[in-house]
């Protein structure tokens, strides 16, 4: 495959009028030989029924042959009319007649002629960037990304080595090896070059990108590849679903750079998105709306410099079919507590968690244990049971029933109704000091129920206060873990709570919240006695916060996912048994950093667990705040 395919290119797709254009012999051509001698050559720019002649301009000799031709009057002084008011589209006709006699040949290359460039949602329509993540070394990997090319149209991609071209005066052993791919829809092409054997840091480099179709050439300066920034890069959750979102990182831009984001595909122009801002390191980061209108498909995401630079990006995105929304809810929290253990739980489970519906930390406390047990968690009013949730366990018929907390949290009344229901369940109550107490009683109970061994994770939550700790018992239970409730704004953990941590056999720690939530007391506690096994997952807001600990328990995706108000607890206290990534949204619409992780998990479904006063069809629809 040659390093470069033989041919007359051009060396631009558009020019301003006055500009100049370069047609580039490539190697030999059967119509006008390899550029130098043999033929006498016409250059004319052709649109409509209007022919204008260019003057030669200049001549170049290197890797081929290069002649100039500037759009002049014949007196070299005034710019052709021609593209002065508005851009004219037409053909640069290249004709060649043998000087020994023969027919004159044709070549064209398409052009446009404008007092600017043509349109583009970048810096410009011919932008162009290449880079190295480090030094150029045989075997690493240059990114090439382009535009101005034909869509569809297949591009020719390579580099060449110039000091070893001026050694050996041969092309073909100073390049690489060349990669072909295929322009998208917008006519953008990216492709990666393998540095060849033999090549050094320090040599001089020339990016070649060649279209078959538009005989378009690009070769800038020679040089390194943007210097081998290591700090070039661009990065997406790499999925995202109509009408969802995407987080987007990228470095290496100007400081305060406007940076447009776009979807591009194989077929159809580029699906513009939003912009984003770099900081004063050049860095951007964000989250980027998807159109309700985008097709499911392949596409890359492509970053590119609006204001002040070219650089472009970009990075591979799948865009999947819209989650479905089923929604689990009763007329009461108690009600949709029924509902969910309906929806997940056949009858003669082995173990139910019966908890008071009006407060969260008793049933904050069951919810990982009853994912990695496979039982539900009921709630039930402190003083009375509801007839839907008795039905219910009725229906369930469970080996034991655990009850949660002491008599003030379900009463002694509460618990003869359920000794008495007519499977004659094993009714165990835990009660503790205080819902710490409590807490650790559980946890106890339940290692005990899954066969003693040892349960390596432990998530630390504030149980003074429920959002943190939502999302963290299905994360927990998906890495056979459990939530230790602490209180979060002591300067250290009590000597149960590490006795406790110590007995379980825990080896990794991930506490929820930041130091509001969870003192950098405890923090620094914990880092002492697991040195590079703490994890904090903080983020801006509870919502945030939730998105960090579910994008970390399962970074390979999900099927399915739930989703509940995180302004409030009840619903989700029973969403967490089932063991599903659990996200939490406002009542209205969902935040962007939710969103970007529902598309990150790539679901099939998004269960919202309460009524539409708890998640509203606004939210059902994917709307964002």
């Amino acid at each position: 495959m040659p390093a470069v395919p033989d041919g007359v290119y051009i060396n631009t797709p558009w020019i301003e009028p006055g500009g100049e254009i370069w047609l580039n012999y490539v190697g030999t051509t059967p119509e006008c030989g390899d550029g130098y001698n043999g033929y006498t050559r016409e250059v004319t720019f052709v649109t409509g029924s209007s022919t204008y002649e260019l003057q030669g301009y200049g001549f170049g000799d290197g890797y081929w042959i290069g002649r100039g031709s500037v759009f002049l009057e014949p007196d070299y002084t005034t710019p052709l009319p021609v593209g002065l008011t508005a851009p004219v589209t037409g053909n640069v006709v290249l004709s060649c007649t043998p000087d020994g006699g023969g027919a004159t040949q044709t070549l064209s290359f398409p052009l446009t002629v404008g007092p600017t460039p043509p349109a583009s949602i970048y810096h410009s329509p011919t932008a162009w960037t290449w880079y190295t993540p480090g030094p150029v070394t045989p075997g690493s990997t240059a990114t090439v990304n382009a535009l101005g090319y034909t869509p569809g149209e297949s591009v020719t991609v390579n580099m060449i080595n110039s000091d070893i071209f001026d050694d050996t005066l041969d092309l073909q052993a100073s390049a690489a090896v060349p990669v072909n791919v295929t322009a998208d829809g917008s006519g953008a092409v990216t492709a990666q070059v393998v540095i060849p054997a033999g090549w050094a840091e320090g040599d001089s480099i020339h990016m070649v990108v060649v279209g078959a179709t538009s005989k378009y050439l690009i070769i800038p300066g020679q040089g390194s590849p943007l210097l081998s920034d290591p700090s070039i890069s661009a990065a997406s959750n790499e999925g995202a679903f109509p009408g969802g979102a995407v987080s987007v990182s990228a470095t290496g831009f100007y400081g305060g750079e406007t940076v447009q984001l776009a979807l591009h595909r194989e077929s159809g122009a580029a699906i513009a998105l939003s912009t984003l801002t770099a900081d004063v390191n050049g860095d951007i980061s964000g989250v980027v709306s998807i159109p309700s209108s985008v097709t499911p498909g392949s596409y890359r995401l492509w970053m590119g410099a609006k204001v002040i630079d070219y650089l472009l990006l970009n990075t591979p995105l799948t865009i999947t079919t819209k989650p479905d929304t089923p929604r689990l809810a009763g007329t009461d929290r108690f009600k949709t507590a029924v509902a969910i253990s309906q929806a997940n739980f056949a009858p003669n489970v082995d173990t139910v968690y019966l908890a008071n519906g009006l407060n969260f930390p008793d049933a904050l406390s069951a919810g990982a244990l009853a994912a990695q047990l496979g039982a539900p968690v009921i709630l039930t009013v402190p003083t009375s049971l509801p007839d839907a949730v008795r039905d219910e366990l009725i229906r369930l018929s469970p080996e034991r029933i655990v009850i949660v907390g002491g008599y003030p949290s379900v009463s002694a009344d509460v618990e003869a109704l359920v000794e008495a229901l007519p499977f004659s369940p094993d009714v165990v109550r835990f009660a503790g000091a205080n819902r710490f107490d409590t807490n650790q009683q559980l946890i106890r109970d339940a290692q005990t129920q899954l066969g003693g061994d040892p349960i390596t994770v432990a998530y630390v939550s504030n149980g003074l206060n429920f959002p943190d700790a939502l999302a963290a018992a299905p994360a927990a239970a998906s890495k056979g873990g459990v939530v230790v409730l602490v209180n979060g704004s002591a300067t250290s953990l009590d000597a149960a709570t590490l006795d406790l941590l110590d007995d379980l056999g825990v080896e990794d720690i991930y506490i929820t919240g930041d130091v509001s939530s969870v003192s950098a007391g405890i923090q620094s506690q914990l880092n002492s006695i697991y040195p590079g096994h703490v994890t904090r997952f903080a983020g801006v807001n509870r919502f945030d916060t939730a998105s960090r600990i579910v994008a970390e328990a399962w970074p390979e995706g999900a099927g399915s996912a739930i989703l509940s108000n995180g302004l409030n607890f009840p619903d989700a206290l029973a969403a967490g048994a089932l063991g599903d990534p659990l996200l939490t949204s406002t009542p209205t619409c969902i935040p962007d950093v939710v969103l970007a992780q529902l598309s990150n998990l790539q679901l099939s479904d998004v269960t919202l667990v309460g009524d539409s006063s708890s998640l509203s069809a606004a939210v059902k629809n994917f709307t964002r705040c």
